[in-house]
């Protein structure tokens, strides 16, 4: 009877002893938690870090927002810079690549997403690549993720990014046509050219004004009465088809 006195005493120690020790644990991480949040740098302490750890001059703060830092760096700096970023600065994570196409200027726009969630800080580093022959150098060997942003770019926009093993089709697998995110990519001309269905090139498309391929459009409202007679006309031909459709 003792002895069993004795093991459950033990027993009851033991958890007491556990519990007290994660108690202490847990109130040494919140001090260390509060001790970090009051050491968060400032969006300006954190700018400066970058153009002095990186050396660079050349990224040019753009906008300062809550929690972000938005700049511009030359294209053949943007590696060095997320090298930086990470390595140095604690940017463990890229959290998107962005791609923007100016057709007017001749350029893209790639924006790199870097995050810093112990400073709680964003980092949007933009570079501009040519138009014609658009191709920058891959970032696959710094952050995983950067695989599949580098090949939705590729093939949505026709960005090469050397270094990167697959670039391959993911979505558009079946895909003949040029990159369908370009702004100069025009979806009717290409149905046009790839598709011949009786349904898709109503006759009725030869009366409304803005039809795929109507030499003598006639206007709206009366395109409307010959397409849905007595229904009030639309804004938008697209609506009358869509709607005619659901007749």
């Amino acid at each position: 009877m003792k002895r069993r006195v004795i093991d459950v005493t033990a027993r009851l120690y033991k958890a007491t002893s556990s519990a007290e020790h994660a108690r202490s644990e847990s109130e040494g991480t919140a001090q260390f938690v509060e001790d970090d949040v009051s050491n968060k740098m400032s969006l300006e302490e954190m700018r400066a870090r970058i153009e002095k750890t990186a050396g660079f001059p050349g990224f040019v703060v753009l906008q300062q927002k809550q929690r972000r830092i938005q700049g511009e760096i030359p294209a053949d700096k943007l590696y060095e810079l997320a090298v930086t970023l990470k390595n140095t600065l604690g940017f463990e994570h890229l959290s998107a690549i962005s791609c923007v196409d100016w057709i007017e200027e001749g350029r893209f726009e790639l924006v790199y997403h870097f995050w810093n969630y112990e400073q709680g800080i964003l980092v949007q580093a933009k570079i501009s690549i040519d138009r014609e022959n658009p191709s920058q150098p891959t970032i696959t060997d710094l952050w995983q993720p950067a695989k599949f942003f580098e090949r939705d770019i590729h093939e949505m926009f026709g960005v090469d990014f050397p270094g990167n093993e697959d670039l391959s089709k993911y979505i558009l697998s079946d895909w003949q046509g040029p990159p369908p995110m370009r702004k100069d990519f025009h979806t009717r001309e290409f149905a046009h050219s790839q598709y011949h269905f009786k349904d898709y090139e109503p006759e009725w498309d030869d009366k409304v004004q803005g039809g795929y391929h109507s030499n003598h459009a006639v206007p709206d409202a009366e395109a409307q009465e010959v397409i849905m007679p007595g229904r009030k006309a639309h804004a938008s031909s697209d609506r009358w088809w869509k709607e005619a459709q659901h007749e």
